[in-house]
């Protein structure tokens, strides 16, 4: 890591947190739930872990699998 970038996410970090504190001043509690300062800082995405979907096996099989031809 170079100390520009390294700098860049000091800044960001406090910089984030402002605008989380920010947010969450001016939020409606009923409404929304409390902003984190990961929400609005970009080198933060680079650590999170992508959703994941679970999908039934068939539909893997449908997808990967040739069907089975019928032999008469």
């Amino acid at each position: 890591m170079t100390m520009s970038e390294a700098r860049g996410k000091l800044e960001w970090g406090q910089t984030s947190n402002f605008m989380a504190l920010v947010a969450n001043l001016m939020r409606d509690p009923n409404k929304s739930g409390a902003a984190k300062p990961e929400d609005f800082n970009p080198y933060f995405a680079e650590t999170r872990k992508p959703p994941v979907l679970k999908a039934p096996l068939t539909i893997l099989r449908d997808l990967w699998c040739k069907p089975k031809k019928e032999t008469k």
